[in-house]
């Protein structure tokens, strides 16, 4: 459980029950995911077919968040799986 925290002016007391959270969703520009444990994530970017379009290793470099790069997305719905070492997890976010 998280004690109250900020990450970029969001507020994060809604990740006591989720294990990720993607903000902000929908997304102008490149959202971030945010965790609950710091930790080495690897990450994929798929689109609504399954495409992988960006992959990243250890992208939180031991924080417990990361930016998704998603500027030059077309707007629609895109996935992000993350690999934590222990279980994979899988977010949508829109994009704008």
């Amino acid at each position: 459980m998280l004690a109250k925290a900020q990450v970029g002016g969001m507020n994060l007391d809604a990740l006591q029950e989720d294990v990720f959270a993607i903000m902000p969703n929908p997304a102008i520009g490149n959202p971030v995911v945010v965790g609950r444990n710091r930790g080495k994530f690897d990450v994929e970017l798929l689109d609504v077919t399954g495409k992988i379009l960006w992959t990243g290793e250890d992208v939180s470099g031991g924080e417990s968040y990361f930016s998704v790069p998603a500027l030059g997305l077309s707007s629609g719905t895109y996935f992000v799986r993350i690999n934590d070492q222990n279980f994979v997890y899988s977010l949508r976010f829109l994009k704008q």
